[in-house]
């Protein structure tokens, strides 16, 4: 996406567009954020047609690389479809 911002006012015509449900993940220390990774993500998410239904996750204490927490972020990855696919044989 080309228009990703911090702030409320931004240009959010992209996301607006984007009816696909999911999660989006950011590093609780990502500098291109202003410094508030966790409001940037809402902010982000807000956006979204049906953000109430988009997983949020923060992976602690890395940036935008998630050096030396590979693990941490594939652990919360594998949990995250599990519980996917969890609702999803409930739901068919």
């Amino acid at each position: 996406m080309n228009n990703v911002h911090v702030e409320e006012s931004g240009d959010y015509r992209q996301i607006r567009q984007i009816p696909h449900t999911g999660a989006l993940l950011i590093g609780t220390l990502d500098r291109f954020t202003y410094g508030d990774p966790r409001g940037f993500l809402q902010t982000i998410n807000h956006h979204f047609p049906q953000g109430d239904k988009n997983q949020l996750l923060f992976i602690e204490q890395t940036g935008h690389t998630y050096q030396q927490k590979e693990q941490e972020v594939a652990d919360k990855l594998l949990d995250l479809v599990q519980k996917w696919r969890q609702l999803w044989h409930l739901s068919a």
